[in-house]
């Protein structure tokens, strides 16, 4: 090993073994080869047993994992459609997400509601609405994750009718219910029965549960919103923890056995693009787990994870590549040993998710259970040097921001006064300006993009159809509850006919002295591409109307140390959409001083001169940054360096700002 590395220090001549250390996104350091010595002092796992990061125990079945499909179409019909063409496809489960009136339990009438309804998921408002969603759909084959916001008694309520009217024995199914509130309120910005009452509404459920589904799962916790809005691996994992955390904090303050909250608990990981961060943040998140359990003094019951793709990770442009990501994700998933995977469809950012792109979603998953035979390997990557290295790396990261959310309150505390927010909006600042300088590229977005190539055109989520149906609807009779928040009277409220509506309003009116606050500002999904979408957009919108500018190149000093800098820029405009044109002397126009370093800085100050003779509006130094600018030197018309820490997207804008 020693002999290697000084064979590589010779080859990179003086820069030093240090520059081959990857500063991965997801929070931790990628060595450019791993040994034995990497792991020697960690304790490799042999087993299934605590702390579970080789997986959990292998079920009496031969399904491997279960293929969950997202529904999230607004309208009850046509989720009807999709979830019934899902399950003849091969899907075995499904998590449905519903609109924000559902999670709020707002009506499409209040003022809320009507910016609400349709927003981010289905609107199953009333029992008829569930009948028409889950039509000719047999529940007891299965497996529902339900996604509900911090409503989720009311929802549920629906659901669990509808497989009373089929018959389904409750007490056997291993359902999740999905109660979030944390990330609920990190979501929608508010908890519609306040924070007192949420937590009288998490005891119900967990005894609810306990009593009539002890295999279902009521809670989960859920790192989506957080990575949307810009966490790095190691902070969702901290930020898993704290939660978890938190919840078990509550079932003790609400005298409920906290064996009973960790089995009750379902975890919902996201997978970005990085196949073997994701795969190992998987395994780090199950010795997390383990950690916590033992932490409060439980026995760490196998997690249940649910893996779902990254939708940050998805582009707009060149959607076809967001197949592959789907696959390096779905991948990830499998080696990682999650129970449930939901695969991102290449084009659900364009619109409504077209019938190839969910099936092709569903056939990612097939193709690699059934022909590849993934899932009869057990933790195919664990004794990798690599992978324990990095597993070992993502806990003790996740371990140390998980004490910086507890030395700032806890997690409600953390998410509640900001401390949460400020955090992550560091961070997706750091990660937009890795993105803007394609130090995190893109493919078909920011780099190897088709600049003639136009966004497809898609059905929207929401269109004439879902606007009738939201019109249409009339409130139902109120409901009044016999008991503190019981879900046993959610159920016979709902099944006598009443909505989603008088049924939060039921909860509501129950304790109206305890259901105010707390509010924050929504954590918001941020997509890798939009910034060069956006820019995509508005070049195309210049070129069209005829103003598009060009950009000028002018070789500095020797033409043939030029030519390599000519060729880059040449390239790099191409791949901004931008026309290039060589020119021999200054002319008016984006001027794109390409050269050799040495060459700029020499004849840099008679170059500005002869620019501003031209009546150039603006000169690019190609290669250079300000630290090599030379001292002294005047600005006699704008200049602008053009480095690979340079903003590509604001450097377009001020291009395209320019005047002919």
């Amino acid at each position: 090993m020693e002999r290697w590395q000084q064979q590589v220090e010779a080859e990179l001549k003086g820069a030093g073994f240090s520059t081959l250390v990857e500063e991965a996104y997801a929070g931790v350091s990628i060595l450019p080869l791993y040994s034995a010595e990497n792991v020697a002092e960690l304790s490799l796992q042999q087993d299934l047993a605590v702390p579970f990061a080789r997986g959990a125990a292998p079920k009496a079945v031969t399904r491997t994992w279960w293929l969950a499909p997202r529904l999230d179409l607004p309208h009850p019909r046509s989720l009807n459609q999709v979830i019934r063409a899902e399950i003849a496809g091969g899907a075995d489960a499904c998590w449905l997400q519903l609109d924000a009136c559902a999670r709020l339990g707002e009506p499409p009438t209040s003022e809320i509601g009507r910016q609400a309804w349709g927003d981010g998921g289905c609107m199953l408002w009333t029992l008829e609405d569930w009948r028409s969603f889950l039509d000719g759909v047999d529940l007891s084959a299965l497996h529902m994750e339900l996604d509900a916001g911090a409503n989720t008694m009311a929802s549920a309520a629906m659901l669990l009718v509808v497989a009373q009217e089929q018959g389904l024995d409750i007490s056997a199914l291993d359902w999740n219910l999905g109660l979030d509130p944390l990330a609920s309120l990190a979501r929608d910005g508010l908890l519609p029965l306040g924070a007192r009452c949420m937590k009288h509404q998490m005891g119900d459920l967990l005894r609810w549960t306990a009593n009539h589904m002890p295999q279902a799962r009521p809670v989960c916790v859920s790192t989506e919103v957080y990575h949307g809005a810009g966490a790095t691996l190691v902070q969702e994992l901290g930020i898993f923890a704290a939660t978890l955390v938190h919840y078990l904090q509550l079932a003790e303050s609400l005298d409920i056995p906290l064996a009973q909250m960790a089995q009750g608990i379902s975890l919902r990981l996201v997978l970005d693009r990085d196949v073997f961060p994701a795969l190992a943040g998987l395994r780090a998140a199950r010795q997390l787990w383990s950690r916590v359990c033992e932490l409060v003094e439980v026995e760490p019951p196998s997690p249940w994870i649910h893996a779902i793709g990254s939708r940050r990770s998805l582009s707009q442009k060149d959607p076809w590549t967001n197949q592959l990501r789907a696959n390096t994700q779905t991948f990830a998933a499998i080696l990682g040993g999650a129970q449930q995977i939901t695969t991102c469809t290449y084009d659900e950012v364009l619109g409504r998710p077209s019938a190839l792109g969910r099936r092709i979603a569903r056939n990612t998953q097939i193709i690699l259970a059934e022909e590849s035979r993934l899932g009869e390997v057990l933790d195919p990557a664990g004794g990798s040097y690599y992978v324990e290295r990095l597993t070992a790396e993502l806990c003790t990261q996740a371990w140390i921001f998980f004490q910086k959310i507890e030395a700032a309150g806890g997690m409600a505390t953390a998410l509640r006064g900001g401390w949460l927010h400020q955090v992550l909006a560091a961070q997706q600042q750091k990660r937009r300006s890795l993105l803007a300088c394609r130090a995190l590229a893109q493919t078909g977005v920011s780099t190897y993009p088709l600049p003639a190539e136009r966004v497809q055109t898609q059905e929207p989520y929401l269109g004439n159809d879902e606007d009738a149906w939201a019109s249409r609807w009339r409130p139902s009779e109120p409901c009044v509850m016999r008991v503190d928040h019981g879900l046993e009277d959610l159920i016979q409220a709902a099944a006598d006919g009443c909505d989603v509506f008088a049924l939060t309003e039921a909860q509501r009116n129950t304790f109206a002295a305890f259901c105010g606050g707390p509010q924050v500002e929504p954590l918001l999904l941020q997509r890798d591409a939009a910034m060069f979408e956006e820019m995509a957009q508005k070049v195309e919108r210049q070129r069209q109307s005829g103003t598009l500018p060009e950009v000028l190149l002018l070789a500095v000093g020797e033409q043939k140390e030029a030519e390599k800098p000519l060729r880059q820029a040449e390239s790099l405009f191409h791949d901004l959409g931008l026309p290039t044109r060589r020119i021999s002397v200054a002319a008016r126009g984006v001027l794109c001083l390409c050269g050799s370093a040495s060459a700029l800085q020499q004849g840099l100050a008679q170059e500005l001169v002869v620019a501003q003779q031209a009546d150039a509006p603006m000169v690019l130094l190609w290669g250079l940054d300000e630290e090599a600018i030379p001292t002294g030197l005047s600005a006699t018309v704008p200049w602008r360096c053009l480095h690979p820490q340079t903003d590509l997207p604001t450097l377009v804008q001020h291009i395209l700002e320019v005047k002919p």
